[in-house]
C-alpha cells in the first residue's frame, strides 16, 4: 500500500513518540524538545527573516516549542491519533504540520509586540505600518478554558462570515469545543465515518488559529 505521507522522514526515536501519554518524563520531553528544534532549524534558519523580525529567528523558534511543549502539539487531534495507531510517519508529518502552524503564531505574535514596543517610543514606518497592537500578549493555552471557548466561538463566527469556514464545518468542531463530543459520537450522530469527521475538523484547524489571531481576547 502507498504510503500516505512519503515526503516526511520518520521521527527519530519514534517509539518515545508514539504514546499519546508523552512526555511522561524529563528523558521524552527532552527526546520531544529535539525534534522540535531540529525541524524548527531546519525551517526557520538563521537569517531568512526581513523587516521587523529580522535576527529574531532564535527567538521564534524558542517561542515555537515553548508553545508546543505547553499543550499546543499534545492538544492536536491528529497527531494524537497517530500516536495512538503508532504510525511514524504519519506522526512525523503532523508533527511538521503543527509546527508550521505555531511557528506562524508566534511569528505573529511577536510582530505585534515589537509593533507595539516601537510605537510607544517612535513613529510607524515601514516595518510596522501593516501591525497593530492586541490588547493583550498572553498565549491563548494560559487564559481560562471559558475565555478560550469564546475565542474559539468567535473564530468560528469570523471564518463563517468569511466563507474560510463553512457553517456545517463550524457546526461540527461546535459540537467538540462545546458538547464535549468525540469524534465516533459526532460520527453516529451524523450518520457518516469517523474518516469524514476529522476531514471537516482538520479543514477548520487548518484555518482557525489565525482566524484567532485577530480575536479580541476578553478582558473581562
Amino acid at each position: 500500500m502507498k504510503n500516505k505521507y512519503p515526503k516526511n522522514k520518520p521521527l527519530k526515536n519514534s517509539n518515545n513518540l508514539l504514546d499519546p501519554g508523552i512526555p511522561r518524563n524529563e528523558v521524552e520531553l527532552d527526546v520531544l524538545a529535539k525534534q522540535i528544534d531540529e525541524i524548527s532549524r531546519r525551517r526557520l534558519p538563521a537569517g531568512v527573516m526581513g523587516g521587523i523580525l529580522a535576527g529574531k529567528e532564535a527567538e521564534i523558534r524558542q517561542d515555537t516549542a515553548i508553545k508546543l511543549l505547553k499543550g499546543f502539539l499534545l492538544g492536536n487531534a491528529d497527531f494524537l491519533d497517530a500516536a495512538r495507531r503508532k504510525d511514524p510517519d504519519a506522526a512525523a508529518y503532523h508533527l511538521e504540520r503543527v509546527i508550521s502552524i505555531a511557528m506562524r503564531i508566534c511569528k505573529s505574535q511577536l510582530k505585534r509586540k515589537l509593533a507595539k514596543d516601537q510605537s510607544r517610543h517612535g513613529k510607524l514606518n515601514e516595518q510596522t505600518r501593516d501591525s497593530c497592537g492586541h490588547p493583550t500578549d498572553r498565549n491563548c493555552w494560559e487564559l481560562p478554558v471559558a475565555t478560550q471557548v469564546e475565542m474559539v466561538e468567535a473564530g468560528l463566527r469570523r471564518g463563517v462570515s468569511t466563507g474560510h469556514i463553512s457553517q456545517s464545518n463550524a457546526s461540527v468542531m461546535r459540537m467538540v469545543i462545546e458538547g464535549q463530543m468525540s469524534v465516533a459520537k459526532i460520527a453516529e450522530r451524523m450518520g457518516v465515518t469517523r474518516g469524514a469527521v476529522n476531514q471537516r475538523l482538520g479543514r477548520v484547524r487548518k484555518v482557525l488559529p489565525e482566524l484567532m489571531a485577530t480575536v479580541e481576547v476578553p478582558m473581562s
